[in-house]
């Protein structure tokens, strides 16, 4: 019995090392696509410096529709944000990692919304 539990062990073990390899491997890949990209992202004016007519490009209004209070709950609204490579980095691998490992959040969408939202009870009163 000792030395199945042992064998199951080192298995886990082996598992575990090919596991990061591979999460290694995709980091490298995901930094060297990153640092290989050569025209970043142009910094865009203000509303109040812009020529463009205030709305004409604002895609933060709400679109009508009709839904009923279950689905509002899992109703995802779309937010851009940046992040430093650093964090977009380590975002990237703890999701592969929660994958892998098949543990929720699992990517890096609810990852975020699970730090937000948790940052948010710590911060601000509730509604």
């Amino acid at each position: 019995m000792d030395k199945e539990n042992s064998a199951f062990g080192d298995e886990l073990k082996s598992i575990d090392a090919e596991v990061s390899s591979d999460v290694d491997k995709i980091l490298k890949l995901a930094r060297h696509q990153s640092k290989s990209k050569t025209n970043p992202t142009p910094i865009v004016e203000s509303a109040e410096n812009s020529t463009i007519p205030r709305g004409a490009n604002d895609r933060s209004h709400s679109r009508s529709r009709t839904i009923s209070p279950d689905q509002n709950k899992e109703l995802r609204e779309n937010v851009t944000t940046r992040l430093t490579l650093e964090t977009n980095e380590r975002l990237t691998e703890a999701a592969l990692r929660q994958k892998l490992s098949k543990r929720k959040p699992d990517s890096r969408q609810d990852i975020i919304e699970a730090a937000v939202i948790d940052w948010l009870k710590r911060n601000i009163s509730s509604r």
